[in-house]
């Protein structure tokens, strides 16, 4: 389930996910500043985008289990109805390409995903 409370769309180019036709989604704000253009570099975004708008990144572009603090134990806090919030480590980018551990990939397969 996506943690905003509005529409939220990956800034990642190519990348489709949004709240609305991914709600399962986890989406990371994209940080402001200096940082933010280091996302846009690590994600292979090459057209400026404004420094102070709101941008969302989903959860594709990370490895979860080890970008996001007590990524297992948010989830289960989610699935039993609890408002949480996913917080990414210290800089951690995300990447271009969907990133993902082997059990995801597995989870995947088994899925037909």
């Amino acid at each position: 389930m996506a943690n905003l409370n509005s529409f939220a769309r990956c800034f990642v180019p190519n990348c489709t996910s949004s709240s609305k036709s991914t709600p399962s989604k986890v989406f990371f704000p994209v940080p402001r500043g200096e940082a933010r253009q280091q996302w846009c570099s690590a994600v292979g975004r090459s057209k400026p985008m404004s420094s102070t708008s709101p941008h969302h990144c989903c959860q594709d572009h990370f490895d979860v289990e080890n970008d996001v603090y007590n990524w297992d134990w948010c989830l289960t806090q989610m699935h039993a109805g609890c408002k949480v919030k996913f917080q990414l480590k210290e800089n951690v980018l995300p990447q271009k390409v969907p990133k993902c551990s082997h059990k995801q990939v597995k989870d995947w397969l088994l899925c037909g995903v």
